[in-house]
């Protein structure tokens, strides 16, 4: 994406979404990263709090990307999920040196 911005000049100064556009919570991405965890590092990860207690009004129970600008504009498509991603990064060296 970065790439496609800078050839193009009409991106100059101009600001994209970019995602899956698939709605997530703050519990759906934890609950991704907890089974990630269990599965490639044998450890638990236990949530101590109430989300939904921690959410004021003008917050958003989910969020979501919106990427028609940036498709349109920069024919950009997303080449992976988040759950590939965080697949990706919970299998990388960033996890394995860390003690969680």
């Amino acid at each position: 994406m970065m790439l496609l911005a800078l050839s193009n000049n009409k991106s100059n100064n101009q600001i994209y979404n970019v995602g899956h556009e698939t709605p997530y919570s703050a519990q759906d991405i934890f609950n991704m990263l907890a089974d990630l965890f269990r599965l490639y590092h044998n450890k638990e990860l236990i949530l101590n709090i109430n989300a939904e207690s921690l959410l004021r009004v003008i917050d958003r129970p989910h969020l979501v990307s919106d990427t028609r600008k940036v498709r349109f504009e920069l024919q950009w498509q997303p080449q992976f999920t988040l759950q590939d991603f965080l697949e990706e990064w919970a299998k990388g060296a960033y996890v394995t040196t860390r003690d969680i």
